[in-house]
């Protein structure tokens, strides 16, 4: 990781390198939530196990679906670009990840 800091010449003030790709991934990682929550809205429920599947897979989510009896798991959760949902099922934390990730979008849009 870099810690480094050091003047940049045509401004003057110090930089710190960790921070601004710290910041950076985040917006990428803001960005990606947002259009698979567009895109998930669009889609018919029943395309979206499919699209969330394929998701979790390939950016690193999880899912963990509520237990079979009453030991528990006692809702299923939904994890992803870090953003966690509970629900009944895959199609309820599918739709409350949406919903949250939109909530989300909409504070960070939101002025002071």
């Amino acid at each position: 990781m870099l810690t480094s800091t050091h003047t940049d010449p045509p401004c003057g003030h110090p930089r710190n390198h960790a921070e601004e790709i710290a910041n950076a991934r985040a917006s990428v990682q803001a960005g990606m939530r947002l259009d698979l929550a567009v895109t998930l809205e669009t889609l018919p429920v029943t395309d979206r196990e499919a699209t969330i599947a394929t998701a979790i897979l390939t950016e690193g989510g999880t899912f963990v679906p509520r237990g079979p009896t009453n030991w528990g798991p006692h809702q299923a959760e939904l994890s992803l670009f870090g953003v966690i949902a509970y629900g009944a099922d895959r199609a309820e934390c599918t739709h409350n990840w949406v919903n949250a990730v939109m909530r989300s979008a909409q504070e960070a849009a939101t002025p002071c």
